[in-house]
């Protein structure tokens, strides 16, 4: 099931548990950005993915991303 990312209505998030204890989280932009992070650590690889999607955000609307 994809979910919006808190403060980033551009980007959609899903998880899956692809593995006992290993997560794939996938969010999109719908420019076709996309961030893609797989490991254990259930509680970090959101905010990772968040911090990641700011920073895109944040090229796009500095007009610094192609």
């Amino acid at each position: 099931m994809k979910t919006k990312i808190d403060g980033l209505p551009n980007w959609s998030l899903q998880i899956n548990e692809v593995s006992a204890g290993v997560y794939n989280l996938v969010a999109e932009h719908p420019l076709g950005y996309r961030i893609d992070l797989t490991g254990v650590e259930i509680e970090e690889l959101p905010k990772q993915t968040k911090t990641s999607a700011a920073a895109i955000e944040g090229d796009l609307q500095e007009g610094d991303v192609s």
